[in-house]
């Protein structure tokens, strides 16, 4: 098998068996060996970084900042995100200085890209 097959694969549990013949001159021994092979559910998530928001649109003077990201899953599938803050308020997203707060939104955009 090669490691494109293996990365193919999906996730799950994988067995078989390898049979050798070994002998000399009449004495020949025969052995069977079983292997199992588990491939666990795996995701990796790359690029993420810390965001400084620093610019303007020019549309409604409004703070943007884009972030790309990748997120692999071994043998494919989907895949569930979730943005969570340290300072959320319900379902609102806060940055906090003290007792001053400002609200804000995320958007996520999806690229299928392979690499």
């Amino acid at each position: 098998m090669t490691a494109a097959e293996i990365q193919a694969a999906q996730p799950g549990n994988y067995n078989g068996s390898l049979s050798m013949d070994m002998g000399q001159d009449n004495s020949i021994y025969h052995s069977r060996i079983p292997f199992e092979m588990k491939l666990p559910k795996l995701a990796k998530i790359s690029g993420l970084e810390d965001v400084l928001v620093d610019s303007r649109n020019g549309a409604d003077n409004a703070y943007l900042e884009t972030r790309n990201f990748c997120v692999f899953v071994w043998g494919g599938g989907d895949y569930t995100l979730r943005a969570d803050s340290a300072n959320a308020q319900g379902n609102q997203f806060r940055l906090l200085n003290g007792s001053n707060a400002i609200n804000y939104i995320h958007r996520f955009s999806h690229q299928h890209q392979l690499q």
